[in-house]
């Protein structure tokens, strides 16, 4: 039987978010003093949310429940000012998804990613 739909992650898989996600995890680290990371860092900090994205960032001892949900909310309105300034399509992505669709092949994005960013990026 072929497939009739092809259903896809978004963050790692057809876009590359890792230097908007640094950026403005650092953004928010150096405002509240602390210590950045290197891009290639939050590769290992990534793939389980925003919350967890900005606990692994921060310093072990600046885990707090209070500083985590204050450098979460920075993140997210800082993110979401500059979430296409790097982000762009893996190679080959584009293309990808043009011949899947030109075949009648249904297509769908699984994200944890806020909707009207995922909407925004699919227009």
């Amino acid at each position: 039987m072929p497939w009739q739909t092809v259903l896809f992650d978004l963050d790692g898989t057809l876009i590359d978010t890792l230097d908007d996600l640094a950026d403005s995890i650092n953004r928010v680290l150096a405002a509240h003093g602390y210590p950045l990371h290197p891009t290639d860092a939050y590769r290992y900090f990534v793939g389980e949310g925003a919350r967890v994205l900005v606990e692994r960032a921060l310093p072990a001892a600046a885990r707090t429940a209070a500083n985590v949900d204050a450098c979460l909310a920075a993140f997210r309105e800082d993110y979401g000012r500059n979430w296409l300034v790097k982000t762009q399509f893996y190679p080959g992505i584009p293309a990808l998804l043009d011949g899947l669709a030109a075949r009648g092949i249904g297509l769908s994005i699984l994200s944890n990613k806020p909707q009207r960013n995922v909407r925004d990026l699919v227009d």
